[in-house]
């Protein structure tokens, strides 16, 4: 249930799921199991940067604070190619988006 609440696009919905979380496994072992199938889902949606997005984001933001034994080195090189290449087409979609709007206005 913690795990699905965690996907969650409502942000509080997600916070607070983190919270439990990190108390839940403050207090008991966790499947890492479960842990590891959960990661796989979510890294089947990094294999491309355009899968990106800010829910996704914070959903892995959460899991490497609960869960940082399983980012490896290579995994979090990986994710920061991605997030720069994500980052560089925000910029370029922005600026597009700002020079469309200076053309109509001018």
């Amino acid at each position: 249930v913690l795990y699905k609440s965690l996907q969650s696009t409502t942000a509080e919905i997600a916070e607070t799921s983190f919270e439990c979380m990190r108390s839940f496994i403050a207090g008991f072992q966790i499947d890492m199991e479960m842990v590891h199938q959960v990661m796989r889902q979510l890294l089947l949606n990094l294999g491309d940067y355009r899968n990106l997005n800010l829910s996704l984001i914070q959903r892995l933001a959460f899991l490497a604070q609960l869960f940082s034994n399983v980012f490896s080195e290579k995994l979090c090189e990986q994710l920061l190619q991605h997030l720069k290449k994500w980052l560089e087409v925000a910029i370029v979609t922005q600026k597009q988006a700002s020079a469309g709007g200076n053309k109509a206005g001018g």
